[in-house]
């Protein structure tokens, strides 16, 4: 009875997963592939079989955008997500041979082309940008979803949960097309190989259970114990973590950007923490909204002081500012004593911190002086914690610095629990 009750339970969820698959490309017939051919090209043959479209060209000419060029129109839904394999250069041509050469996909008129190295996205309106870099000689995995109702495209590259890019503010107008081709130059044969292209119904991201943590690493966001608070906070899950790099010229000057988009909605993070984080080039104002309304939605946000946040880090933003447990004071208030500070409600010491006053209904949970050191306020669902502290200084006969010490993890929680 239990077997044919396994049995009957594991045809079911085939058949739900099965329903799941809105549209199939069907590789498996042996023959030229079966599209619109709104290009010609005699020097390409792009021939499916045994479940894979293997796509040949070679001397694509001295023009480029020469290759043939394949479409076809997907089922009109309202959310979905485009799966598809790649083997770039199954053929293992010489790099001279293709260095010009790219596969061409198109997806509602966004080229997102692969070339060597490269998954790369053109579009008039949004410019050229890189998307993820591609290892040669394996089979890849591509996701392009959408939503036509919050008007985005999201590119996933392997990591099929966390996308290496959205793009906003995309119209859609009638089916979306989409196309394989190739276009570029080459002086010899060139083949890539493509698999498993289908349509499924994309995850609603409202409908994420809240998990996991962004990290956001700053100038000094070593100085913290990043594991340890994760450990705290029970994250087992591997975190996102979004550098800052700084941008190099002439001059110095502290122009930043990040290395990857946090994409708060979307991962719906269970805590966010926020290490020396400076808002100057990095997060938008869109980006801010978002995190703002996870907050509320019951994300827990951590901002840890250094020298590049707070007070010197832009944090003048009027949706994130009314969150905080603080207000942002201005920029050069910092206090600083070679002899360091005694810290009120822990024992231990700290060197340098930001003055910031407290907010109404905020509460501190540490404080020097007369200023909040660690504070904690209640924000819709969600809660916030600040730290003003800045890294630097060493141990005196106040003790040892609150943030190295290895309660600090639990003072962080426990401020986010005594929220006001």
């Amino acid at each position: 009875m239990r077997t044919l009750f396994l049995t009957l339970a594991a045809a079911l969820g085939l058949q739900l997963a099965a329903a799941d698959v809105l549209w199939k490309a069907d590789f498996d017939k042996q023959g030229e592939l079966a599209w619109k051919k709104i290009r010609a090209n005699a020097a390409d043959s792009f021939v499916t079989g045994n479940g894979v479209l293997t796509a040949a060209c070679s001397a694509l000419g001295k023009k480029v955008n020469t290759g043939v060029l394949y479409e076809t129109a997907l089922p009109d839904v309202e959310r979905g997500a485009l799966y598809f394999e790649v083997l770039p250069n199954a053929g293992n041509a010489p790099r001279q041979t293709y260095d010009h050469l790219s596969l061409l996909i198109r997806f509602n008129g966004r080229l997102v082309s692969l070339r060597p190295g490269w998954w790369t996205h053109y579009f008039v309106k949004s410019g050229n940008r890189r998307l993820a870099a591609i290892p040669a000689g394996k089979w890849l995995s591509f996701k392009i979803e959408f939503d036509r109702k919050a008007k985005t495209i999201s590119y996933f590259f392997n990591d099929m949960t966390t996308p290496v890019w959205v793009e906003k503010d995309v119209e859609f107008k009638g089916p979306v097309k989409f196309q394989f081709g190739n276009y570029g130059l080459t002086s010899g044969p060139v083949v890539n190989h493509i698999r498993n292209v289908r349509l499924e119904k994309a995850e609603d991201a409202s409908d994420k259970v809240r998990s996991g943590a962004v990290i956001l690493r700053g100038i000094d966001f070593d100085a913290y114990d990043i594991d340890g608070i994760l450990r705290e906070f029970s994250i087992g899950e591997k975190p996102v973590f979004c550098d800052v790099a700084i941008k190099t010229g002439l001059l110095m000057k502290n122009e930043f950007y990040l290395t990857k988009n946090p994409l708060f909605a979307r991962t719906r993070p269970a805590l966010i923490v926020m290490a020396d984080f400076p808002l100057n080039g990095t997060l938008s104002a869109d980006d801010l909204d978002e995190l703002v309304s996870e907050v509320k939605n019951g994300a827990q946000l951590i901002v840890l002081g250094g020298m590049f946040t707070l007070n010197k880090g832009e944090f003048r933003h009027a949706a994130f500012n009314k969150i905080l447990p603080v207000r942002i004071a201005a920029p050069w208030d910092i206090a600083y004593d070679k002899d360091n500070f005694s810290v009120r409600g822990a024992e231990g010491a700290v060197a340098l911190y930001q003055t910031c006053p407290l907010t109404e209904g905020a509460q501190a949970l540490l404080s020097v002086g007369n200023a909040p050191l660690l504070s904690g306020i209640r924000c819709g669902s969600g809660a916030v914690a600040v730290y003003t502290g800045i890294p630097g200084g060493r141990r005196a006969d106040k003790g040892e610095m609150i943030h190295r010490q290895k309660t600090f993890p639990k003072l962080l929680k426990k401020s986010l629990a005594c929220r006001g």
